[in-house]
């Protein structure tokens, strides 16, 4: 007999006394619909069984985190140690992962991954979880066009003045005035090429919950985070 998720066989399982079994613990969350097959023979014709419906749920887990919260000074790491405990038996494998990215948060665990099989599937295990903060940075922020508008004023200047020499003191004042401006201009712009230092970006500072998933789905129990 085979057996078969749908379209896809599962397995076969021998036919004996008009029965055959089959076990398997590969099905995904989700709905399956399994039916038996049989290929047939010279004595028997072939014939598919009605399908059984059976679906996979997420099993249940208590969580806990020490400390809850973490306390961490921004741009410094922290770490809590996560213990997992099966609310009911259970046999297969837990890959963790956290989901801190908009958090300016990345974490990492000592064990990536716990396993409970039937000689342990109610046993608590424990996973460390390191938690990473980002630290603010200094930027200078580009001054305004206030010295590159005093140099163009003053280039106008220069370029006019000297074919109007009936212009007598007024003139030269006029080309002094210029002169200073591009002094100014230059001054502006060697001392003002930059705004002072403002601190920006960094892990905003509060609390957070930082997502911790289990085989890619987030859990039901977030880490408190507290930033300072």
């Amino acid at each position: 007999m085979t057996f078969l998720d749908g379209t896809t066989t599962l397995g076969t399982g021998t036919l004996s006394g008009g029965t055959a079994t089959f076990s398997t613990s590969a099905l995904s969350l989700g709905t399956h619909s399994i039916t038996a097959s049989y290929a047939g023979d010279s004595n028997y014709s072939a014939a598919v069984s009605t399908a059984l419906t059976e679906t996979i749920v997420a099993p249940a887990f208590t969580i806990t985190y020490n400390p809850n919260p973490l306390v961490i000074q921004q741009g410094s790491s922290g770490t809590s140690t996560m213990t997992i405990t099966p609310s009911a038996p259970y046999s297969g494998t837990l890959t963790f992962g956290c989901n801190g990215t908009s958090l300016s948060i990345t974490c990492s665990f000592n064990a990536n991954s716990l396993s409970w099989t039937t000689s342990n599937n109610s046993a608590a295990q424990s996973s460390v979880i390191t938690v990473q903060t980002t630290a603010p940075h200094a930027e200078i922020k580009a001054a305004g066009m206030g010295a590159g508008w005093l140099i163009s004023v003053a280039a106008f200047f220069l370029v006019l003045l000297p074919g109007r020499k009936s212009l007598g003191v007024i003139g030269r004042r006029l080309t002094l005035l210029a002169l200073l401006l591009v002094s100014a201009g230059t001054v502006l712009g060697v001392t003002g090429c930059g705004g002072a230092p403002q601190t920006v970006g960094g892990t905003p500072t509060g609390t957070q919950s930082l997502s911790i998933t289990f085989n890619g789905a987030d859990n039901a129990s977030p880490l408190s985070v507290t930033i300072h």
